[in-house]
């Protein structure tokens, strides 16, 4: 693992894992649902405000099942230390019998042990700082008690500095209330009482914010609980923490990892060292300045504007020539100019500006200017070796992933050092499995195909690549810790096989063998089917900075967006068998781009197109073999996805069917309709409602599974989208009523405010919404009167309306086809299988018998549903490829008279906070609501689950309260636990090659 970690590692193989489904039946990769970020997807940057008493239960949930509990001399390195029996006497009186000192006094004890300065000192290179009492200068909210901080950087007035802290450290008094592990259950390590969570989950917030300020492969942190410790090392695969060790008896082994701690390298601590965190006063920092600040060249992004076709004159935003370095005749100034200089910012001069135009869109340069606020830290990011690095320069990410383990994806408006252009960077954990393609590898097939065909709208690729060398530990050390508690157990049994054991021998077995089983279970599972996902550190570079659905302006845009990303679908699947696999709300974005073309004033208009983004989760769908049927082969554990627009047939299917082009289909409808409900006028009460109901909610069903909402289910299956009773939802539009043109067979019906209130439009309220959302003072809106002053009319939307009853009418279809087919299977075994009727035998008196039947009919207990019509195969069968659902679009969109300017303002306010439906829910799903409730669980997905998962026998039962397994001997070569895994390649050592292998 590590220097400090003392076990040798089997190396990854360069291709990733190769993982194997347990069940032949499975034929995707399960799925967990989708972990909300505080940066709402949906919202695309509008950022939910921190609330601890949310946010750190559901951090808390999400990292159930990612703990890894080890014994301490797997996790030190010993180092000779002179500062013993000073620590040790400061500690016993700390200590002493009848003593129950405060968290402040520990800390305050603890830091000053750590800091002293007897003998040279501990720490040489590094201070331990006291926070606990403040927030940061910035605002977060976290107050960590304490730290390890660089000396130039140790933070003042004890506030804590997230940008550079080192290795993090929580106080707490004695008792094993406050503890969040359990050494007694080393394959549950994760403590459940009240108290005991509640510190996990402080405990896993700290690290997040540690991960959310700086770039880092692991993050480090200690655990002071009275007179004991734990140490802790953090990635996006889980945390390894050890058990708890007394300090107070044997400081030791602490002072020795500090010491050890202190001498590591910055890399060896867990930064990542592609990522420079740049300084104030050096070039790169000033060079984010400079392109910061307004430009008068820059261009509205609103479709449809004219903007000169010729650029003007280039700005002078090059280099600064000179760094702006701190002001001199003070001692700190000095050495911070000292420092700056001796930077070697020369990257700067390799600059290649690309012959085109040099304009940005304003929006672009504002989200840039905004990820600088507030000294957010600055950071150069490489990517590539070699003549191929490139540097990016990027400050705030305007969304980042809320949770500590998985992807952690983070999305920053970027400068490109070379080409001086603002470019987005996406950098994210990416799952290391064989198989499994970067999402880059997908994109650069589909812009080759797009320069042969423009109906294929996918964003442009710069650049991308794994990170070398940074492959998360933790899933990799529980595979291994798994795979030798398994030999350990074969061994063991083929020694005890081969002797005759007395009664004694047996009573030892059953003790080591208790052992053993519990070494097993803690890696999640056996060797290929660990809880424990293998990520890879990957970065992808886009050439335009997109914007959200948000920003559309009417309907049709809306619409033909959404055209424009359902044919770059079709054509990705049809042409390169890429299915997508994650349509969602964030999935979908829009490119503001000037035309080609220029008018006869030589100006170029603004021009917006539908992109689909995030392939990551794509796809090559197999061909279907001679049955017609496809075999498709899981590639890694779990999937994540967005659970909110999943089709509800796929999550019913799931995982034993793959998705398939009408459930990516299914999934754009639910897209539209999220935007629709949230931007367009309409019947809808109230929105939050709506979008709880149909999106966020879920059902449990057998096995834990969770199932879509009824209202998303029942809408599918109906074929409309009840509101209430008879009530569909229905768009509107407003209209100027001397205008209006109903159309043959349409229902437009007018719904105008009533005359009371055109004669004393405030009257009522003006505050108070009407049926479509709008407000009752709308009448004195302009856009909402024509230019006579007379009041526009609310009347049903033709085209809009039309096109959801359509597609609505192909699900409808589609989900009669599978209910009669899943139907029909279950009947054709009761009817083969239907015993000979019993002897009729009643207990009770004849004179209670009830008068005879008024009509001789009784119904199947079990009935085979019709067979539907040719129709709804037909209707069905059109949701097996994109033409009948992009023809529909089209011809929707082909109409000229749509309204204009027809979005209200977001119906979804900033109030509406999903979080607390998701904790709600969570808790409401845990294993022990489960139990309690007598929830009926599918014993069948029991046994395939992983070990941790499984239920208690008492042969999985632990009969010893310490369960730890002796990791093997040795280490991987010239690595530390802050740096990761080297892959790929043959380590020498002790006469024999290690090799990277392959799992079958």
């Amino acid at each position: 693992m590590a220097d400090h970690v003392d076990t040798e590692l089997p190396l990854l193989p360069q291709k990733g894992i190769r993982y194997s489904a347990r069940s032949p039946h499975i034929q995707t990769s399960p799925h967990r649902f989708e972990k909300l970020s505080t940066r709402d997807t949906w919202k695309r940057g509008d950022t939910l405000k921190p609330n601890a008493a949310i946010d750190r239960p559901l951090l808390g949930a999400s990292s159930m099942g990612h703990t890894i509990l080890v014994d301490y001399h797997t996790f030190e390195k010993d180092k000779p230390l002179h500062q013993f029996d000073e620590a040790k006497v400061s500690v016993d009186w700390l200590f002493r019998p009848g003593a129950s000192p405060t968290e402040e006094a520990i800390g305050d004890i603890f830091i000053d042990m750590v800091n002293a300065k007897d003998h040279g000192g501990l720490l040489k290179r590094h201070r331990a700082a006291s926070t606990g009492n403040q927030a940061s200068h910035d605002g977060c909210t976290a107050k960590v008690d304490a730290g390890i901080y660089p000396q130039e950087h140790i933070p003042a007035a004890g506030k804590p500095d997230w940008t550079h802290i080192r290795l993090f450290i929580e106080f707490k008094r004695q008792g094993t209330s406050y503890d969040p592990f359990d050494d007694d259950d080393a394959s549950a390590p994760e403590a459940h009482a009240q108290s005991r969570t509640a510190v996990r989950y402080q405990i896993l917030d700290y690290a997040r914010v540690v991960h959310e300020y700086q770039h880092r492969v692991c993050i480090y942190g200690l655990f002071v609980i009275g007179p004991e410790y734990r140490l802790m090392r953090f990635d996006h695969s889980g945390v390894i923490a050890t058990k708890k060790q007394n300090y107070a008896q044997n400081p030791r082994q602490l002072l020795s990892f500090l010491a050890w701690f202190d001498s590591l390298t910055d890399a060896g601590q867990g930064l990542d060292p592609t990522a420079m965190l740049l300084t104030k006063g050096s070039r790169a920092y000033a060079l984010m300045d400079s392109f910061a600040e307004e430009n008068t060249s820059d261009m509205l992004h609103d479709e449809d504007t004219k903007v000169d076709a010729a650029p003007p004159p280039s700005d002078a935003q090059t280099i600064p020539a000179k760094a702006d370095g701190p002001a001199r005749h003070t001692r700190q100034q000095t050495k911070a100019s000292s420092a700056i200089s001796q930077i070697d910012e020369s990257y700067l001069d390799a600059v290649e500006l690309l012959d085109e135009d040099p304009r940005v869109f304003k929006f672009v340069r504002e989200q840039f200017r905004e990820s600088l606020k507030y000294d957010w830290p600055r950071y150069k990011l490489e990517m590539g070796e070699g003549k191929e690095k490139r540097m990016f320069l990027v400050g705030k990410p305007i969304w980042t992933a809320f949770w500590l383990f998985g992807r952690g994806t983070r999305g920053y408006v970027a400068l490109d050092v070379k080409t001086r252009r603002f470019v987005f960077l996406k950098d994210c954990w990416r799952p290391f499995y064989e198989g499994v393609e970067p999402e880059g590898r997908y994109l650069e097939m589909l812009n080759a195909e797009a320069a042969k065909d423009r109906r294929i709208r996918v964003p442009a690729v710069i650049a991308h690549g794994d990170v070398p060398a940074q492959v998360t530990f933790t899933a990799h050390y529980a595979q291994h810790r798994v795979a030798e508690a398994k030999k350990l157990i074969r061994a063991h049994r083929e020694t005890a096989s081969s002797t005759t054991p007395s009664s004694s021998d047996r009573s030892v077995k059953r003790d080591r063998d208790a052992n053993l089983h519990s070494a097993g279970d803690t890696g999640g599972g056996d060797d290929d089917h660990t809880e424990y996902r293998v990520h890879t550190h990957y970065r992808i570079v886009f050439k335009d900075v997109c914007l959200p659905f948000t920003a559309i302006r009417s309907s049709k845009q809306l619409v033909r967006s959404l055209f424009h990303c359902i044919t770059t679908h079709s054509v990705a699947y049809t042409k390169l068998r890429l299915l997508h696999r994650d349509i969602s709300a964030g999935n979908v974005i829009i490119r503001p781009a000037l035309s080609s073309n220029m008018d006869e004033n030589g100006k170029r208009t603004v021009t917006w197109t539908g992109i689909l983004t995030d392939w990551e989760l794509a796809k090559i769908v197999p061909q279907p073999d001679a049955s017609g049927k496809r075999k498709e082969i899981p590639r890694q554990h779990e999937r994540t996805g967005t659970w909110q627009f999943m089709s509800a047939a796929y999550i019913m299917k799931h995982p034993y069917q793959p998705v398939s082009v009408a459930d990516e289909l299914e999934s754009f409808f639910h897209v539209l309709l999220f935007y629709a409900v949230r931007l367009l006028p309409h019947n809808i009460a109230d929105v939050r409602l709506f979008v709880t109901e149909y999106f966020d909610s879920f059902t449990v069903a057998d096995g834990a599974r969770r199932g879509c909402s009824h209202f998303k289910q029942n809408s599918m299956t109906q074929g409309a989208i009840k509101l209430s009773g008879t009530v569909e939802l229905e768009f509107h539009i407003l209209v100027d009523p001397s205008k209006m043109k109903v159309e043959k067979g349409s229902e437009m019906e007018v719904d105008g405010p009533s005359d009371e209130a055109v004669d004393d439009p405030h009257k009522a309220d003006a505050d108070d919404p009407l049926e479509d959302g709008t407000s009752k003072a709308d009448v004195n809106d302009p856009s909402k009167v024509d230019v006579n002053g007379s009041p526009k009319v609310k009347v049903a939307h033709p085209y809009f309306n039309k096109l959801l009853k359509t597609m609505l009418g192909y699900f409808k279809a589609r989900y009669a086809v599978l209910e009669w087919e899943q139907r029909k299977l279950k009947a054709l075994p009761a009817l083969k299988n239907t015993p000979a009727p019993s002897p009729i035998s009643r207990d009770t008196d004849a004179e209670d018998a009830p008068a005879p039947r008024t009509i001789n009919r009784v119904p199947n207990a079990e009935p085979v549903p019709p067979r539907p019509s040719e129709e709804d195969w037909d209707l069905a069968r059109a949701l097996d490829d994109h033409t009948g659902i992009l023809n529909d679009f089209w011809e929707a969109i082909g109409h000229a008279d749509w309204p204009k300017d027809d979005v209200v303002e977001d119906r979804l306010p900033d109030s509406y906070d999903p979080r607390e439906l998701m904790l709600a829910l969570e808790r409401m799903c845990a294993p022990s609501f489960i139990r309690t409730t007598g929830m009926n669980v599918n014993e069948e997905d029991l046994k395939d689950a992983p070990a941790r998962k499984k239920r208690r026998t008492d042969a999985s039962e632990p009969f010893a309260p310490s369960t730890a397994m002796l990791p093997p001997p040795g280490r991987i070569a010239g690595t530390s636990v802050g740096e990761s895994i080297v892959t790929g390649k043959t380590v020498k050592g002790k006469g024999r090659a290690a090799k990277a292998r392959s799992r079958n």
